[in-house]
């Protein structure tokens, strides 16, 4: 029994250990994103930066499967009122990580609906001056045919003067 004991207290241990690691990286996990949010600059980079994120998010849930097996073991290995504490316990952490997990998703979800906003501003720009561009282009060629076109008739009335003020 006080094998039993001390095995269990060091899968306890281990099993906070555990929690507490899963527990900074979710939290490190929070202020990189709160610090993607804050940079603005470049819209690529923050879309592989979410891209990133998620695949941490993605290896946090597999840790928390494993987790919940290594839970499932240390239960099946313990009596009754050990379980219930490890159960808690597990609860905890659970209602924690999915918490975590929904306001990374939550922001995440934010960041590229915003992304995508700032990208269709960016295109519909773009767009607008190729618009002007052509307009201008198509402006500038006008004048240049006018240009043409007055100077012939310059020619043609100095060629008129010439010959006015010969006769």
């Amino acid at each position: 029994s006080s094998g039993i004991n001390a095995e269990l207290r060091r899968r306890e241990g281990e099993l906070v250990r555990q929690l507490e690691l899963l527990r900074r990286e979710v939290e490190g996990l929070r202020e990189r994103i709160k610090e993607s949010e804050k940079n603005t600059a470049n819209s690529e980079d923050k879309i592989q930066e979410l891209e990133r994120l998620k695949a941490e998010v993605n290896e946090l849930e597999k840790q928390n499967i494993e987790l919940k097996r290594h839970v499932s073991e240390i239960i099946e290995d313990n009596d009754t009122e050990k379980q219930e504490a490890i159960d808690e316990l597990r609860e905890e952490y659970e209602a924690q990580v999915k918490e975590a997990l929904d306001e990374t998703r939550a922001l995440m979800e934010g960041e590229l609906k915003r992304l995508r906003i700032e990208l269709e501003v960016y295109s519909k720009t773009l767009q607008e001056i190729r618009n002007n561009y052509t307009s201008l282009e198509e402006k500038n060629a006008e004048l240049v045919d006018r240009n043409k076109k007055l100077e012939g008739e310059l020619e043609e009335k100095e060629k008129d003067n010439k010959r006015i003020t010969k006769d």
